[in-house]
């Protein structure tokens, strides 16, 4: 296709709407009306419709009779895969941090530990999916690899609802897990840091495919 040949509007809004999707800015079950989709892109009700036909096509839109449409919760086999691919990903970077002892994060991942035992301890969970965020972020960073950093991002951005879910039950656990990274990489333990990432990113897999697995059940006839 010719660059120069304008894209059928519903085609801009999908994909102005799959961006945000995949971006984490929109989140699983998230209404998507179409009036205010229409007025946020400057379009009529006719092509933001279709839009979201195209979405729905693609598996990013659920669309429900009387309903309207929400952000679809990815399968629990796209989760995995997405998750194999995290797991390789935030490993890689455990390691290169390790071996730069953490780069100039210490001071940060430091932080972000104990604003996360403190949370924890006081029971404020609403806290902890941001500091999660934080923490991975800095490993990223640490590792000396910019791209790699945005990568790592936008796969846990994808699946970022999981870690608002269940916060209460795996709390203290997943905050002795990140106290394990973070010691590795600060000390330039490489193995410790990678098989602790590692154990730490199989068991948010694991969470996740089975909160979809869950869902889809409760959801059959």
């Amino acid at each position: 296709m010719d660059p120069s040949t304008p894209q059928p509007l519903r085609e801009v809004v999908a994909r102005e709407i799959r961006r945000k999707i995949m971006a984490g800015e929109l989140a699983p079950g998230d209404r998507l009306r179409e009036q205010a989709l229409a007025t946020e892109y400057g379009v009529s009700r006719v092509p933001a419709r279709e839009a979201l036909h195209v979405l729905a096509q693609e598996g990013f839109v659920d669309t429900v009779p009387r309903r309207g449409a929400t952000v679809a919760f990815p399968s629990a086999q796209k989760t995995r895969q997405l998750m194999v691919i995290r797991e390789n990903l935030e490993v890689l970077a455990a390691g290169l941090a390790a071996r730069r002892h953490g780069g100039d994060q210490g001071e940060e991942l430091t932080e972000v530990l104990e604003l996360g035992t403190s949370a924890t301890a006081a029971g404020d969970y609403a806290a902890l999916p941001e500091l999660i965020a934080r923490f991975h972020d800095a490993i990223g960073i640490a590792s000396g690899n910019d791209e790699l950093a945005k990568m790592t991002r936008s796969l846990r951005m994808q699946v970022r609802w999981v870690f608002e879910m269940q916060l209460e039950e795996r709390s203290g656990q997943s905050w002795k897990h990140h106290q394990e990274i973070a010691e590795a990489v600060l000390a330039g333990d490489q193995e410790r840091a990678e098989s602790s990432m590692r154990a730490d990113v199989t068991r948010d897999a694991d969470l996740l495919v089975d909160l979809l697995v869950a869902r889809a059940e409760r959801q059959r006839p």
